[in-house]
């Protein structure tokens, strides 16, 4: 919530005047995952370059796994930022894998996010290449979970017009009562494009009436709140 990014941003501040740099490392980490989860991407992108330069300063005192998990949040909401060139995000990618590579883990991760990106940039080439590639690639402890690659098929499968498909990916995460942090929640926002592709009104509005209350709370789902409206629009008359 808003509430808790300001407290936590207040701690970061009581921290560094303190100079209490493991405190501040400490709380940087959790509001990272705060305004990650809360749609306040660029706060938890500029908490994470701290962190991560930290580590980089003195590697054997932090959590290496943590950070790593917060890379990834980070990575995947990049192409939000206009003023985040797409030579920096492919500059942040390779460091990833250098950094992967490093630890002895899957490069799955590493490739699913660049996938992910490539279809947030519109190159759905690049996404389809890569969307072959990362499942591939074994699981180990820093793979995203199941929900979430489902997810993000389904995702591409929308993106590539492939409706019928993205529907079964659908309620194959529903039917399954698969979840995480944002699955099944912006599921909902996403495959609403498919059905009113097809024509599917009536299950549509159901997908709505399933769907939005699940997000409605949350600026992080901006898009997928404006997927709903969209379909309202369409049918208002």
């Amino acid at each position: 919530s808003p509430a808790k990014v300001a407290i936590e941003e207040e701690a970061i501040r009581q921290a560094d005047t303190d100079g209490d740099r493991q405190a501040s490392f400490a709380v940087r980490m959790q509001l990272i995952s705060t305004a990650t989860f809360s749609g306040y991407h660029e706060k938890a992108l500029v908490a994470f370059s701290w962190c991560l330069a930290e580590h980089d300063r003195d590697p054997d005192i932090y959590d290496v796994d943590r950070l790593m998990w917060r890379y990834k949040w980070v990575i995947g909401h990049l192409p939000h930022f206009l003023q985040v060139s797409r030579q920096q995000i492919h500059e942040m990618q390779d460091d990833m894998e250098e950094r992967f590579t490093r630890l002895g883990l899957s490069l799955r991760p590493v490739e699913y996010l660049r996938c992910e990106n490539a279809m947030m940039m519109g190159d759905l080439d690049r996404a389809a290449e890569l969307s072959d590639r990362w499942p591939a690639l074994p699981r180990d402890r820093l793979a995203d979970c199941p929900a979430c690659e489902i997810d993000t098929t389904m995702e591409f499968l929308i993106q590539a017009c492939r409706d019928e498909d993205a529907i079964a990916k659908f309620h194959e995460i529903i039917d399954r009562g698969m979840s995480c942090r944002e699955v099944p929640q912006r599921c909902y926002g996403k495959v609403i494009r498919s059905f009113d592709r097809l024509e599917r009104k009536e299950e549509a509005d159901e997908i709505c009436r399933q769907g939005y209350p699940l997000i409605a709370k949350n600026r992080k789902f901006l898009l997928q709140a404006a997927a709903f409206l969209l379909h309202h629009l369409r049918h208002r008359n």
